[in-house]
This record gives structure tokens, C-alpha cells and sequence, in this order.
């Protein structure tokens, strides 16, 4: 998004926030402290540069490196400004700097992987940087879902390692243990951009269908039994050791009971009312210190 157009956005989304408070409750000077009070919260970020490292849920066509894009597809995410950070930077008044998102990618991989598919490929993370060499003040790292559904291992653990070293694709170099490869993200990201604040999200909530309905759905486990909450926790605690934040949108509002109706066809990506309430959760806990 172009610089211009994204304040055009930023003061349009201000002065709907001020004329809804109006709205609702009376032009009173009370109510404009309100409004104003409210906007005040994004004021640290009005301005500043923000870089992804995500999966497929962070992609749009023409913004990202890869063709391994999943939005804007045939879904209702069919503009930039309808992402989970569409949605976020038109609150805070950021910029995107740098999409380095890729579909279907993992925290696990080989970490030299020339393709940059694994998140902790030096490729990758040197493209949270734009082509001139700009680096963003602000990193949202945003994965985990695919490490479960392709059944990583959390922790280390001898005989589930094992399984997966049976037919493991990646080689030797491999990193099959998602806390290890979470914490060698954050190490490597902390060097690369020393002066950049870093904010990890959970994964949201997602669905496995039981009908072409629709109508009736469950919470999925991988074969190790692990759920996203599992590896949300795992994100905590390596985001905990390291002393980055972390913003927990499995906690957006996003849950078992309305999923169904929140989510794409596929039960992983979340439709444009999912992620507008991913993207409003983050730009309203962009200013609280501690940890969701």
C-alpha cells in the first residue's frame, strides 16, 4: 500500500471513530474526550513501519515474495485493507513495510532452506527488510498452525521425533521440534533487528467441517494429539524466555461455538469478518505491555 493512500485510510478511519462516538452518544465534550482518548491509544504507532513473518493466514496477492499466496483467492478478503492487518494498520495509523509471509509455510524446516519456506531461513527474515534495505519498527511473527497440522513435535521428545525421522523430507538439517525452532526465530530475528519491537501472535481458533453443510464442526488434533492451544502455549513460554510480547489472538473472540461461521471453507483461514476481529484485537492490545 502506498504511503498516501494508507493515511488517507488512517484519517478516515479517525474520523469515523470520532463520528461513532457522536453518534451514539450525543455531541457532548464528554463524548469527544472519549473518541479522543480511544485514538490516543494508537499514537505511539501512528507512522511506524511494521514487517509479517506468517503463514498463509498473512498473505494477499502482490504483496508478499511468493506466488504461495492464499487471499485474495475466491474469498470475501478480497482487498488489502480486509486482512487481520489491513485491519490493524488502518487502527494504529502503521505502514506496511514488508510482507514476508508464505502459504502453507512452518516455524519447523531446515534453516537453510534456499527457497525460504522455513520462517527461520535466512532468506525469509531478510526480507522482512524492504528491497532498499529499510527495516521495519515493528515484527509480527504469526505461524504455528501448519507446524501442528503436519505434526511437529512440541517439545522434544525421543519417540515422537522418532516417527517423524522415519520419513522426514528435509534432511539432516531438519528441525522437527517446534520450541526449538521457535526459539532459534526470535534468536535470529532479535540479531537481524536489534532496535525493532517484536510481537508474536497465537494461532487462532480453527475447524474441521463434519458436513459439506457446514452446520457442524470440531476442534482438529494432530496425530500426536496436540491441539493450537497446545502450540499457542509453546509460543508463550519461548516468547516469555526471549522477553518478547505476545498478543493472544486465540483469545480474538474467535471460538469453538461460532468458528463455523468465521472461518473460510477449508476451516483454516479465517473469512473477512474473522479477520477483521484478528486485526482489532491486535491494534487494541498494540500499547499494553504485558503478555496475552
Amino acid at each position: 500500500m502506498k504511503k498516501s493512500e494508507h493515511n488517507k485510510h488512517y484519517i478516515r478511519n479517525k474520523i469515523l471513530l470520532l463520528a461513532a462516538c457522536v453518534l451514539t452518544a450525543g455531541l457532548t465534550a464528554g463524548t469527544l474526550q472519549t473518541a479522543a482518548e480511544e485514538q490516543a491509544k494508537y499514537d505511539n504507532y501512528v507512522g511506524k513501519t511494521f514487517s509479517i513473518c506468517g503463514d498463509s493466514i498473512s498473505t494477499f496477492e502482490g504483496y508478499t515474495y511468493t506466488d504461495l499466496n492464499y487471499y485474495p483467492k475466491d474469498t470475501d478478503v478480497d482487498i488489502p485493507l480486509k486482512t487481520w492487518w489491513g485491519q490493524m494498520s488502518g487502527m494504529t495509523g502503521m505502514r506496511l513495510l514488508s510482507d514476508s509471509s508464505v502459504g502453507g509455510s512452518t516455524v519447523c524446516g531446515n534453516p537453510n532452506d534456499p527457497e525460504g519456506k522455513c520462517f527461520t531461513s535466512d532468506l525469509r527474515l531478510t526480507r522482512l527488510m524492504n528491497p532498499e534495505g529499510e527495516k521495519p519498527d515493528v515484527i509480527f511473527v504469526e505461524g504455528g498452525v501448519n507446524d501442528m497440522a503436519q505434526n511437529r513435535v512440541l517439545v522434544p521428545d525421543t519417540f515422537q521425533q522418532a516417527v517423524i525421522d522415519l520419513n522426514d523430507p528435509e534432511g539432516p538439517d531438519n528441525i522437527i521440534v517446534f520450541s526449538d525452532a521457535y526459539d532459534l526465530l526470535l534468536t535470529k530475528i532479535s540479531n537481524l533487528y536489534p532496535d525493532a519491537e517484536i510481537i508474536c501472535l497465537t494461532c487462532e481458533t480453527i475447524a474441521t467441517f463434519d458436513n459439506d453443510e457446514r452446520t457442524s464442526w470440531y476442534e482438529p488434533k494432530n496425530g500426536f494429539g496436540a491441539t493450537v492451544e497446545d502450540f499457542n502455549q509453546i509460543i508463550k513460554a519461548v516468547a516469555a524466555y526471549h522477553g518478547v510480547r505476545v498478543i493472544d489472538t486465540h483469545e480474538c473472540g474467535i471460538t469453538q461455538e461460532n468458528v463455523g461461521l468465521l472461518m473460510q471453507e477449508d476451516g483454516l483461514h479465517p473469512n473477512a469478518t474473522g479477520c477483521m476481529m484478528i486485526g482489532q484485537y491486535v491494534a487494541g492490545h498494540m500499547n499494553n505491555s504485558s503478555a496475552y
